[in-house]
């Protein structure tokens, strides 16, 4: 049982992985902004901006079932990373087609979905990873 001083916050396990969360939520926010003020400012059309969120919301509707089986069956640690690697990759793609001139339309369509794609897998395997890194008593503490 813990003790009355105790936390989960003493656990570096926890602290860890409770910071990641807050600066990839954090940092997926700023860029699913950045991408729909980027597809505003290239194309003035309000359609064309919600068109964003839909590319960013239909991968992980389609994905959903297949995302707990993929968690279930590799190590959810790698999943985590190999999004978050992905992630950054698109947004320096973005800030390359930017700065080159050369993003579209299309680039910026292309990369909101896989955007959507990644945080369909990665939101749910982070929160999977927690009962792995806190002990269940730790979890176990009456409230009062």
């Amino acid at each position: 049982m813990l003790q009355s001083g105790d936390s989960l916050f003493r656990q570096p396990s926890f602290r860890n992985y409770w910071g990641s969360r807050i600066l990839a939520s954090t940092s997926f926010q700023m860029l699913s902004v950045a991408v729909g003020w980027q597809m505003y400012d290239l194309t003035h059309d309000a359609f064309s901006l919600g068109l964003v969120g839909l590319a960013q919301f239909i991968p992980m509707v389609l994905l959903t079932f297949v995302v707990g089986q993929v968690a279930d069956q590799f190590d959810r640690r790698k999943i985590v990373f190999f999004c978050q690697v992905i992630e950054a990759i698109i947004a320096g793609f973005l800030l390359y087609g930017n700065i080159d001139g050369w993003l579209g339309r299309e680039q910026i369509l292309a990369a909101a979905a896989i955007l959507g794609a990644c945080r369909a897998f990665e939101g749910p395997t982070s929160s999977a990873l927690l009962p792995q890194l806190v002990e269940k008593k730790s979890c176990s503490r009456p409230f009062h």
